[in-house]
């Protein structure tokens, strides 16, 4: 409803002139509302979800196609070390202390001094039968011709225990080093104690200092002054090998071809012989005497001082005899 703006006459919304005095009918004024600020709060804008064919999803399948051939790379390197035997993940069980052997027992026992000489221990263990000697070593035989007596458990030669099982193997080999080491060391023993006071006890094995005595301190200190010294081994000076039951007499060779032919089933050798090297060591002339096997075509040293050289008057706890020692018979 609206009225007429000149007689005040009532007039139909739709009106356009007042039916009472014919004036044009206007609108009355609509009310004014003020426009007040709206706060719009900012919105963060939504991410949109990549599409399959999208380039974030492009960018995932590119790394991990990367990724994968990096790994078939890696796998393909690490094969190829695997094949070449350069890296190995576990230690290989078949690696042997013993090296390849020699073409005579002359090249083995020459091998041994020159190793000597340049202080390898390693490289001297290597000319050795090791596990050639554990995997050969026959004890039916041994205890039928011994007795079993029971020396060799202290001697130069350890029995080796049964050859099955990865611990017997392992414990046979370690004792079979232990006796090559033992020799090694009498021999270091035997040039480092030349010409002291201690030299007379040394194949007696007994060093024993007596707490009582006054100079107990100084004869502490003249032992440790000696144990440290140098043998000499490095400024040796080495000569040829050649056979050492040459050396022997004639009335000893009935008794030494005896008893290596005991030693050859022994060991389960295909041949034994004993050969010796003339050294030159820290002034003092030596003789190096040694047992090599043949095993597999292949020759190694088995035992210092061997059946020779123990009847000519070397000692038997290291192989080396002096001068003087050889000339005593």
């Amino acid at each position: 409803m609206k009225f007429c703006s000149s007689c005040g006459a009532k007039l139909e919304d739709t009106a356009r002139f007042c039916p009472a005095c014919g004036q044009k009918a206007v609108a009355p004024p609509q009310p004014q509302i003020e426009d007040s600020p709206v706060q719009v709060e900012d919105i963060p804008k939504a991410t949109p979800a990549p599409s399959d064919k999208g380039p974030e999803r492009q960018g995932s399948t590119g790394q991990l196609l990367f990724l994968l051939i990096g790994l078939g790379a890696a796998a393909v390197i690490m094969a190829v070390l695997f094949i070449c035997g350069i890296f190995q993940l576990t230690p290989d069980a078949d690696q042997r202390m013993e090296g390849p052997g020699y073409r005579s027992a002359e090249d083995a026992a020459m091998a041994y001094a020159e190793y000597l000489k340049q202080g390898d221990l390693d490289g001297m263990l290597s000319t050795f039968a090791i596990e050639s000697y554990v995997e050969n070593f026959d004890q039916e035989k041994y205890l039928k011709q011994t007795g079993f007596c029971g020396t060799m458990f202290t001697s130069a030669d350890g029995i080796p225990l049964s050859k099955e099982g990865e611990l017997s193997r392992s414990l046979n080999l370690e004792i079979r080093r232990r006796d090559i080491d033992r020799f090694i060391f009498n021999q270091y023993m035997r040039c480092l104690l030349s010409g002291t006071e201690y030299e007379e006890k040394l194949g007696m094995a007994t060093f024993a200092l007596r707490k009582q005595d006054d100079d107990y301190d100084d004869q502490v200190r003249r032992m440790v002054k000696t144990f440290r010294g140098n043998p000499g081994f490095s400024d040796m000076v080495i000569g040829e090998a050649r056979p050492a039951a040459g050396l022997l007499p004639t009335d000893e060779m009935e008794n030494y071809e005896r008893s290596n032919s005991q030693w050859l089933e022994w060991y389960g050798a295909e041949e034994i012989r004993d050969v010796c090297v003339d050294l030159h060591i820290g002034g003092e002339d030596y003789t190096l005497f040694l047992a090599a096997g043949r095993y597999g075509g292949r020759w190694y040293n088995l035992r210092c001082p061997g059946g020779a050289g123990m009847r000519l008057g070397c000692p038997s706890y290291c192989g080396l005899a002096s001068a003087d020692e050889l000339n005593q018979d």
